[in-house]
């Protein structure tokens, strides 16, 4: 089961960044196995010009394991794609939500640009996390923080992105919810 949750404090807005536009806290929660890879999608990144990715790295609980970083073009099919079993995406996958496997690439040396919809308004380049939990309990990531160049200068970008897995075995159905199941 996938679980939206939504949350806001002070202005609830990502780190400055003049590389990007921001975004809102927000966060889910899902589960998994543990030791078996998945795709952390539905962060989308909105350059104000062109950006080199430097590096992509998480804030995170030990037990769950960043295992990679991959982008996927502006004009998906669907808007965005919130959960893979599977790390990296299959072929199959990949043609179904994101068009065709061109689509997609490393996150970390590609260099991406902001991009206009049909309509006029901006449109976004979708995230897509490689992640693992290495051990069972309720593992939370706090962010995600992409560093980048823009017009030679290092900056970084903070998205406050929630995620908390609940890693068992066999997989639960729903992560217990804090002050709801006790």
């Amino acid at each position: 089961m996938i679980a939206l949750l939504v949350a806001t404090t002070g202005d609830g807005r990502a780190e400055a960044a003049p590389g990007f536009r921001s975004t809102n806290l927000h966060g889910w929660s899902t589960s998994v196995e543990p030791g078996e890879p998945f795709t952390d999608g539905l962060e989308t990144l909105r350059p104000t010009g062109p950006v080199e990715i430097v590096d992509v790295r998480m804030d995170a609980d030990d037990g769950l394991r960043l295992l990679g970083a991959k982008l996927v073009e502006p004009g998906r099919p669907m808007g965005a794609v919130q959960h893979l079993y599977e790390y990296p995406p299959s072929a199959a996958d990949t043609a179904e939500y994101f068009g065709s496997p061109s689509r997609v690439r490393d996150a970390v040396g590609a260099t991406i640009t902001p991009r206009t919809a049909p309509g006029g308004t901006p449109d976004s380049w979708e995230l897509l996390l490689g992640l693992e939990a290495t051990r069972p309990g309720t593992l939370v990531r706090h962010s995600i923080v992409v560093t980048y160049r823009k017009d030679g200068r290092l900056g970084r970008f903070v998205i406050p992105g929630l995620l908390e897995v609940c890693a068992a075995e066999p997989m639960p159905a729903r992560c217990p919810l804090p002050g709801v199941d006790g």
